[in-house]
């Protein structure tokens, strides 16, 4: 993400490993979103809209997000 600034919004990548007993791993994708709320040496703090505590991420594992996007996730 390149010049990010507070505020913005974005998202992270997850995924997620589900294995069952006697069966093969299955892994799906997904994301997490939210806004920026400080910035600090390479970090942000993230305010995401599933969580009531607040992460701190590194800058490069967020992704940018449109207004359009944003939009049509659900709160």
């Amino acid at each position: 993400m390149e010049n990010p600034n507070v505020g913005d919004k974005v998202k992270k990548q997850i995924i997620t490993r589900t294995t069952w007993e006697n069966q093969s791993a299955t892994y799906s994708e997904g994301y997490y979103y939210g806004k920026i709320i400080l910035i600090d040496d390479g970090y942000a703090v993230i305010k995401y809209k599933h969580l009531r505590a607040l992460e701190r991420e590194m800058l490069k594992d967020l992704l940018w997000v449109s207004e359009l996007e944003w939009e049509k996730v659900r709160n």
